[in-house]
């Protein structure tokens, strides 16, 4: 499916190409078109060569060092590969196919000189296809095949769990800002080992829209809307996709855990890992929870939840972070008035609508949203070993304070994916 938009003017006319890889995540590009002289600029043939380059979407960034410097060195690289990649045809000897492979190519080296980072959700074929479609050149690549979870025994995942001994933290209503900085001072006190594993339950005290590290805010989110509806946009330290929470709409919660937790374990092993308990304590409720890589909960009604996840390898032991909202009353008409869900996201989707795609939890347990908290957190304390009821401490309070004044409170980090 193609899709392809126009972003407004500058040096040429910047347009944006979407591309979703089956069982993936969606990859976005935006491209600039150099309106130069073509014949100079592109040897002779009639096209026009990429000023610059965009590329965001809901994908993650793994490994040990995990950060937008991979993104922005494969922008580098698309600009500088050089050829013609618009109105070109066979007869020049860069045609769209051409095109495609060289984009490929130049992606997948650049994915190869970052051994410490790792692109999940999506590869060269998705970056190079979203390029193709920015630029207008049709291309009908071999996809690659969709994400599949590596199966790990229930033992192993049970020992991980048994030595765990978590915190269980149910805490009170909070601005997104300072949440922002919670999951972040809270991963690095795991990290540094001044706290033990903790699994908090949060609580939002007003609408907010949570964008992913690695997404575009004016792609992902209609500002205008937002505002006139009184909703907060923050962005996360961690990837994925957009979320839309309200204070009783939702249940969200967050694992920290030393890195030892997941070491050894491939990314959709991970994910099933930390959201292991969850699966048992819904299914307890009467639903049938289970796993779809990479990173949802769903049932046989449909997605009732999303997580994201960061590893954070700094530190006395290192930590990981992995936080989960679910769907308990989403008001789906005001979700789809404030995200941009675009037609290629939903692509793979066996939905007509985002509004379908939302399959809350009030209407399979009949409980309210209190009661499922409750047994969410009392299945954490009689089924997991060692865990036990705690209160957040000052110190990581004043930590995420500072942080949220520092970071998650400012336009220049909530846009720097403009």
């Amino acid at each position: 499916m193609s899709t392809m938009s126009a972003m407004g003017h500058g040096r040429g006319r910047w347009t944006r190409g979407e591309c979703k890889l089956p069982g993936g995540k969606l990859i976005a590009a935006s491209v600039l078109l150099d309106d130069g002289d073509d014949d100079v600029r592109c040897g002779g043939g009639r096209g026009r060569r990429i000023a610059a380059c965009r590329i965001d979407g809901d994908f993650f960034i793994g490994g040990d060092e995990p950060s937008h410097a991979l993104i922005e060195d494969i922008e580098t690289a698309i600009v500088a590969s050089g050829g013609c990649v618009s109105g070109v045809s066979a007869a020049d000897g860069t045609s769209p196919d051409a095109v495609y492979r060289r984009l490929v190519a130049t992606v997948r080296s650049v994915l190869q000189s970052h051994p410490s980072s790792r692109l999940i959700g999506a590869d060269a074929v998705t970056i190079a296809v979203a390029v193709c479609r920015a630029v207008g050149e049709p291309v009908a690549p071999a996809m690659a095949t969709p994400l599949a979870a590596n199966a790990t025994a229930d033992a192993d995942f049970a020992s991980r769990w048994a030595v765990l001994h978590p915190l269980v933290i149910r805490d009170e209503p909070r601005e997104p800002a300072v949440q922002m900085g919670l999951e972040q001072a809270i991963g690095e006190a795991v990290a540094n080992g001044e706290m033990p594993a903790a699994i908090r339950f949060w609580q939002w005290d007003r609408s907010a829209v949570v964008i992913g590290r690695f997404q575009s805010l004016r792609a992902e989110v209609n500002g205008d809307q937002a505002r006139a509806e009184g909703i907060t946009v923050v962005r996360r330290i961690t990837g994925g996709g957009a979320m839309f929470a309200e204070p009783r709409s939702v249940i969200t919660y967050s694992l920290y855990a030393p890195l030892d937790f997941v070491k050894g374990l491939g990314v959709e092993d991970s994910y099933r890992l930390c959201d292991l308990w969850v699966m048992r304590a819904l299914r307890e409720l009467g639903i049938e929870a289970s796993y779809r890589p990479i990173n949802d909960i769903a049932s046989p009604l449909g997605k009732i939840g999303g997580a994201a996840q960061r590893r954070m390898p700094r530190g006395a032991r290192g930590a990981v972070l992995h936080h989960t909202m679910l769907s308990y009353d989403i008001d789906a008409m005001k979700m789809t008035r404030v995200l941009n869900i675009s037609k290629e996201k939903m692509s793979d989707k066996a939905v007509r609508s985002a509004v379908k795609h939302v399959d809350p939890l009030r209407s399979q347990t009949g409980l309210s949203r209190e009661a499922i908290l409750d047994h969410l957190a009392r299945h954490l304390v009689r089924r997991v070993p060692g865990a036990s009821f705690a209160s957040l401490d000052e110190r990581v309070l004043d930590r995420a304070g500072a942080l949220a004044d520092a970071r998650y409170r400012r336009d220049e980090w909530t846009g720097v994916i403009a």
